[in-house]
């Protein structure tokens, strides 16, 4: 099961009735808040994967998290204020010190996702997130014997959910110390992480043993050197060796994770039916037969249909890296298909909007929106397509499709469209 829904396991209604009567604010609001907060947390953790001093930190202070198994009994204390005997009082707040700082933009952010009256409020939530966080991964990786690439590599497997929780722009907050980006959901990617990046939590071992034998060998006297380094050598030699086969293992548990994290979105777009093959002039396009690119085609046939300002198509296979405007992979297929509709009906003029749900900082939705637009717009321009029969607007929140007061509603309005400008 993914990280966020084990969390929530133990986030009962007698637990948002507990949480509140501490904070004062509605039941709804607090359901809210505690779903971002353990998101933004998880969120945050995923963040610190390629950095090896923050990722280790975090990693030890999961290890040596010592809550209590009972843990159900305590809830009622926790989520009312008050911290449990069993439970290590520096936890919580060393994590959410890791991962935010004295940063109070954390705070701002779940008050307003949540609809708070205070941020005071939001900080007494994520005060209560931050150990349920600890213990439900503490426990994940003592039963599943995890490694630390391994557990990067499941926690990832909740970044589709805390993706559709919270708002646009909650990267900047969990951004701020990340060097590099954690392992993705294209495989392509994956094959570089488990090559490279992981070598770090191995080799670390090894530069310290290499150290140990150079300090011993100092202290050996000139008969027993030869011998004494002969040995060291074979050990450093065995200890490498070690530590590469444990990469490559590790590689493959983080590619067979994000493999089936992938499988998810191919999932979710079997509702598009079956796979069409059309031609189109010099082209032959393999098309779902619900998707847009055959409601497109239709609609710039007709010889009834006009080019208006209303009528769009949203994207049905276009993905973008959490919170930023980056393609995914897996929506070149898409791109290369509306490409291929271009290069066929060269007299077709595109305008591509880009859309965010109401959470989060309106200018910051617009800016994302934006670029999200530019970014679908400058990939059709790789593809060949002349930048002159294309345009991008971010509209930000405007134009919902869906209730923005759910999930699933939100995840709907975050989303990429396509107008016919001319055709």
């Amino acid at each position: 099961m993914e990280a966020f829904d084990l969390i929530k396991k133990l986030v009962g209604r007698d637990e948002i009735n507990h949480l509140t009567k501490f904070t004062g604010e509605s039941d709804l609001n607090c359901s809210k808040a505690m779903d971002s907060s353990i998101a933004l947390i998880l969120a945050g953790i995923s963040a610190q994967a390629n950095d090896p001093n923050s990722s280790m930190k975090i990693w030890n202070l999961i290890r040596l998290f010592s809550g209590t198994a009972n843990w159900k009994d305590q809830t009622p204390l926790l989520f009312g204020g008050q911290l449990p005997d069993s439970l290590p009082g520096s936890a919580g707040s060393d994590l959410l010190s890791m991962l935010f700082g004295g940063n109070s933009s954390s705070l701002k952010f779940i008050s307003q996702v949540a609809g708070f009256k205070s941020d005071n409020a939001a900080g007494k939530v994520l005060s209560i997130a931050a150990p349920l966080v600890l213990h439900v991964l503490k426990e994940q990786i003592s039963h599943g014997q995890m490694e630390l690439p391994g557990f990067y590599a499941w926690l990832e497997t909740s970044k589709e959910k805390w993706e559709s929780i919270l708002p646009a722009g909650f990267s900047s907050l969990v951004n701020l110390t990340r060097k590099s980006s954690p392992v993705h959901e294209s495989k392509a990617q994956v094959e570089t992480t488990s090559s490279g990046s992981l070598w770090w939590l191995y080799l670390t071992g090894v530069v310290a043993l290499i150290a140990s034998l150079f300090m011993l060998l100092q202290k050996c006297n000139r008969e027993e050197l030869t011998d004494k380094a002969n040995r060291a050598v074979q050990v450093m030699s065995a200890v490498a060796d070690s530590a590469k086969l444990r990469a490559e293992l590790a590689g493959k548990q983080a590619q067979q994770m994000l493999d089936s994290a992938g499988l998810r979105f191919k999932e979710s777009w079997k509702s598009l039916g079956n796979q069409m093959n059309i031609r189109l002039g010099e082209f032959e396009l393999k098309l779902p037969e619900k998707g847009i690119e055959i409601k497109l085609l239709d609609w710039i046939q007709s010889t009834t249909t006009k080019v208006d300002k209303t009528t769009w198509f949203n994207f049905d296979r276009i993905l973008f890296q959490t919170g930023s405007s980056t393609l995914n992979n897996v929506s070149s297929e898409q791109i290369g298909n509306i490409a291929s509709i271009m290069k066929a009906i060269p007299i077709v003029e595109f305008k591509i909007g880009g859309y965010t749900d109401n959470t989060g900082d309106p200018e910051e939705n617009k800016k994302l929106s934006q670029a999200r637009a530019e970014a679908v717009m400058n990939a059709l321009i790789e593809q060949g397509i002349d930048a002159s029969r294309l345009t991008a607007e971010g509209y930000g929140s405007e134009f919902p499709v869906a209730d923005n007061k759910t999930p699933e509603g939100r995840e709907q309005n975050r989303r990429v469209a396509i107008r016919v400008t001319k055709k």
